[in-house]
């Protein structure tokens, strides 16, 4: 099975020397702590420059899109002329309402990242049961357990129907899974007029995921 690592230290170290030529502040946003070393590299890095450079190192507790919804909104805020400060208030702001979830067809990828035993992986597997998972303050955790597809696509559904509206919304899919098209065609439905885009997985939650992982990932509308 492949594997990820995060950025080295020398990475980070090089990449804020470089930002440090064109600026005095660097706001330095991450996957989650619990599922990368890459806040905690970034922090390493950070004491370099310290008395130098502010960098603020932010722990996203997401991944994938949900990481690329705060980094967005963060670059808007900066191009229209809000400090720093601002951003990182808003970024805290947007975290605790980004949710994803996720369906998972292949057991021994859960195994391996220590989520289930191999007990439950080979059970599991014989008898098609498929977990469905939720990324709740940074960590993976399961939510239920569906015996096919089309259960899960009911309970994504579910999941998201939860929230009254939605600010921005995206499918992740691996290995383009058969229950993608009834997934979106079944949100749309709920919210008319809603955009949802469809992406693939990143390699690092691909790895963690395995093949045909079909997800969703959901920026709640903020008042």
């Amino acid at each position: 099975m492949p594997t990820v690592s995060g950025p080295s230290l020398e990475e980070f170290i090089d990449l804020y020397g470089k930002l440090y030529k064109q600026t005095d502040q660097i706001l330095s946003l991450h996957v989650s702590s619990h599922l990368s070393n890459a806040v905690e590299t970034a922090r390493m890095a950070r004491r370099l420059f310290m008395g130098r450079c502010r960098i603020e190192v932010i722990d996203s507790f997401s991944t994938t899109v949900g990481l690329g919804y705060l980094a967005q909104a963060a670059a808007v805020a900066a191009q229209r002329g809000h400090d720093l400060d601002d951003c990182i208030r808003l970024i805290r702001g947007l975290v605790p309402h980004i949710y994803v979830f996720f369906l998972v067809k292949h057991l021994p990828y859960l195994e391996r990242e220590g989520r289930i035993s191999p007990a439950q992986s080979l059970l599991g597997t014989m008898l098609d049961i498929m977990p469905l998972l939720q990324i709740e303050e940074g960590e993976i955790i399961p939510l239920e357990k569906v015996r096919n597809g089309q259960q899960g696509v009911d309970k994504l559904v579910d999941y998201v129907s939860e929230f009254g509206q939605l600010q921005r919304a995206t499918i992740l899919q691996q290995g383009f899974p058969a229950e993608t098209t009834a997934l979106l065609e079944r949100l749309e439905a709920v919210y008319p007029g809603q955009e949802f885009n469809v992406l693939s997985c990143n390699p690092s939650l691909a790895v963690r995921l395995g093949p045909e992982a079909l997800g969703v990932v959901v920026l709640e509308a903020v008042s």
